[in-house]
């Protein structure tokens, strides 16, 4: 398979988003990747826009297509530990915090993700 373009589009509280990834050989984890991004993006713009519970949503939607991060023997992943950092926060009442982790922990596995798949996030 050549090398191709990978669009998803996802939604969450009436706010979408797109995303696009180059990948030489892509497949079901490049559509997955996509999807991911594109609710990272949805996810910081409804807590930018103060819908902090709806930017949770969609946070651990992306955390859920895009999955764990894949294993790197030069990384040392602690996402899951900021993650139940994020869930301790939230139930202390900084629901706010909590959202901000949870996109900065699916932004970083997006990048891992591309780099495992050596994709490139194109938009």
């Amino acid at each position: 398979m050549s090398e191709g373009v990978v669009s998803e589009e996802r939604e969450r509280g009436g706010v979408s988003a797109a995303a696009e990834v180059r990948a030489e050989q892509p497949g079901e984890e490049t559509r997955k990747l996509a999807g991911a991004v594109a609710y990272a993006r949805v996810g910081r713009r409804l807590l930018a826009g103060g819908a902090v519970e709806a930017a949770i949503e969609a946070a651990q939607a992306g955390l859920d297509e895009v999955g764990r991060a894949p294993f790197s023997p030069e990384l040392a992943d602690d996402t899951e530990l900021k993650l139940h950092a994020a869930a301790d926060r939230r139930a202390e009442g900084h629901a706010a915090d909590a959202a901000e982790v949870m996109l900065d922990i699916l932004e970083i596995r997006t990048g891992l993700h591309a780099r495992a798949q050596s994709a490139t996030i194109v938009t």
